[in-house]
């Protein structure tokens, strides 16, 4: 097993032809083969299937040769594995850490493509059969996969066109079936948000310059696109409210440009009456309180007796309080 974990494939090599078992098992019931996937070695995975390992093998938690695959990124892989009738491509999920995530959750083997953004496993996967989960576009938000976004959004697409084409009486037998294609596009928006991925908000909004989403996700998303997704924009982290390298807007800023156009209204405020101006006043966020301001935030609505002014000028920030003075006093 540690020559396994090194990725030491002549050793390995050597043991099975000293009479190792191919299928040798160690105390979590891991074979060889699940744990060179597990380990990321796929030059020794694909010398233990050409030597007739059992791709359909699982451990005690129910963890397959796949599902570390696609965890992992593991192209050629994911498709000799694939291309084996016997494998399951959509097995019950199964608890597994990901090194991506540092964490263990349950995990099928698209939702451990999408988190991981393996794009090539979750296209394969697709093509195989395998509907796209409205979990795994959320996980794909969250981790800012904007491709694989993209991916399962297009197979809801094609899948749709499909039940709307289809003869009277097979529409009438898949109406009485869920659909597989259905994703939650405002969750998986407002998991993107949360976490600063304007790339993966663009797709799933359906932007210009970003990959198309499908009509009904994007109308979903952009219903969603509503007061709890700007609050969440405006609560970002304050590393997410600087540029990144070689880029004129920060994530925050972009977001709060994209949820803007997508029809987020600018103005609602919590019970105590904080608008999302207030936050990014407070906050000192100069770039967001303008590009809020430019939607049509009213810069006058008061919290507590405070207008985004003088909640600026509380928190130290002058020279924003002064920019926000004028719109306050200007006549509605």
């Amino acid at each position: 097993m540690r020559a396994l974990k090194a990725g030491d494939q002549p050793k390995v090599v050597e043991l099975l032809e000293a009479g190792v078992e191919l299928e040798r098992r160690d105390a979590f019931e891991n074979t060889p083969l699940i744990l060179a996937c597990h380990y990321a070695h796929e030059p020794l995975a694909l010398e233990l299937l050409r030597r007739g390992a059992d791709a359909t093998a699982a451990n005690e938690q129910g963890c397959t040769a796949l599902l570390h695959a696609c965890i992992e990124g593991l192209p050629t892989l994911a498709e000799e594995l694939l291309l084996r009738p016997a494998v399951l491509p959509a097995p019950a999920p199964a608890p597994v850490y990901s090194r991506h995530t540092d964490e263990t959750a349950p995990r099928t083997p698209l939702l451990g493509a999408a988190e991981s953004g393996f794009a090539h496993g979750v296209r394969l996967l697709l093509r195989r059969g395998v509907p796209p989960e409205p979990e795994a576009l959320t996980l794909a938000a969250a981790h800012g996969h904007a491709e694989v976004c993209s991916l399962l959004l297009a197979t809801a697409l094609a899948t749709a066109a499909a039940t709307a084409t289809a003869a009277a009486a097979a529409a009438a037998t898949a109406a009485a079936a869920p659909e597989a294609g259905a994703l939650d596009a405002g969750a998986a928006l407002l998991a993107a948000v949360r976490h600063g991925h304007a790339a993966a908000a663009r797709v799933l909004l359906g932007s210009p310059d970003g990959a198309a989403a499908t009509p009904a996700a994007a109308a979903e998303a952009g219903a969603v696109a509503g007061a709890e997704a700007l609050w969440a924009v405006c609560s970002l982290p304050k590393a997410l409210a600087k540029p990144a390298p070689g880029s004129a807007s920060s994530p925050q800023v972009e977001l709060a440009e994209l949820l803007c156009a997508a029809g987020a209204p600018v103005n609602q405020a919590a019970e105590d009456g904080t608008t999302p101006l207030h936050l990014a006043a407070r906050a000192g966020h100069a770039e967001l309180s303008r590009v809020l301001l430019r939607c049509g935030a009213d810069a006058s609505a008061t919290v507590d007796g405070s207008t985004a002014a003088e909640l600026a000028q509380q928190a130290g920030h002058d020279a924003l309080a002064a920019e926000l003075q004028a719109p306050a006093e200007a006549p509605a």
